[in-house]
C-alpha cells in the first residue's frame, strides 16, 4: 500500500485533527480517495474485531484495508499538547475556519507503551490463520506535536525500553524497570516484538509562532 504517499496527500489537506477518532476517519478517507483515483477499489472497516490465536481473545484493529485480495491492517495513535500562540496568548489555532484546542494529554511513557503494543497486535493479527494468506504488511503510526516522544534523553526512567527516541531499534521482549507500580496499571504485561522496527521521525506539519505548534510522525511497516 502506498502510506507514505497517502499521508504526503492528507497532510496537504488536514494539518492537524481534533481526536484520534478524527485522524482515524481522516486517514481511512484519504486512502480510499487515494485508490479511488487509481480506479481501485479499497474496502476500508474501521474498529476491525479479530481473535488473537495465542490467547484467544477479541482485539481491535483501527483501520482494516482490503485492496482486492491483500489485506492491510493499521494501528494509530495521536498524541497531543496544547497549543498556545506566543503573540495573542491563545491555546487556539485556526485551519481552513476551523479552530482546534487541543488537550495536554501528558503520559508519553504510556504513550510509547501503547504505540510498541499496536505493533505487537499487527504481529498478532498476522498470524491468524484466516488472514495469514492474505496479510502482506502492516502499519503503525503515531503522530504527535509532543517533541518528548522524538527528543534524545540520556534520562535512566522506568519505561527506557520503551522509548522512541529516533533512531532507536525496538526488538524482543519490552518490560518496565525499577519497579513500577501505579503508572502502569492495566500496562504490567511486557511487550514482545519479533520483528525489528528501527524509530524514524518525519515532519508532519508545524504552526509558526505557536507553541507546541510543530507536528511529526512516526511510521512502523510490520510484515
Amino acid at each position: 500500500m502506498e502510506i507514505d504517499k497517502i499521508i504526503d496527500e492528507l497532510k496537504s489537506k488536514r494539518k492537524v485533527f481534533f481526536s484520534e477518532s478524527d485522524f482515524q476517519f481522516a486517514l481511512a478517507w484519504e486512502i480510499q480517495r487515494h485508490y479511488a483515483k487509481k480506479n481501485i477499489e479499497a474496502d476500508i472497516r474501521l474498529e476491525y474485531c479479530f481473535q488473537d490465536k495465542d490467547d484467544n481473545k477479541n482485539k481491535y484493529i483501527d483501520i482494516i484495508v482490503k485492496l482486492e485480495n491483500t489485506i492491510y491492517p493499521i494501528e494509530l495513535k495521536y498524541k497531543t499538547l496544547s497549543f498556545l500562540n506566543e503573540k495573542t496568548k491563545s491555546r487556539t489555532v485556526k485551519d481552513y475556519n476551523e479552530y482546534y484546542n487541543l488537550k495536554n494529554q501528558g503520559a508519553q511513557d504510556l504513550g510509547r507503551y501503547d504505540y510498541l503494543k499496536d505493533i505487537q497486535r499487527i504481529e498478532q493479527f498476522s498470524k491468524n490463520k484466516d488472514y495469514e494468506k492474505d496479510f502482506e504488511c502492516g502499519y503503525a503510526i503515531l503522530l504527535t506535536n509532543d517533541k518528548l516522544y522524538w527528543s534524545e534523553t540520556n534520562r535512566d526512567t522506568i519505561d527506557k525500553q520503551f522509548r522512541i527516541d529516533n533512531g532507536f531499534i525496538k526488538t524482543g521482549k519490552l518490560v518496565w524497570t525499577g519497579g513500577a507500580t501505579g503508572t502502569t496499571k492495566d500496562r504490567t504485561e511486557a511487550i514482545k516484538l519479533n520483528g525489528k522496527y528501527e524509530i524514524n521521525w518525519k515532519d508532519y506539519h508545524k504552526f509558526d509562532g505557536v507553541k507546541n505548534g510543530e507536528f511529526k510522525y512516526c511510521l512502523n511497516v510490520i510484515r
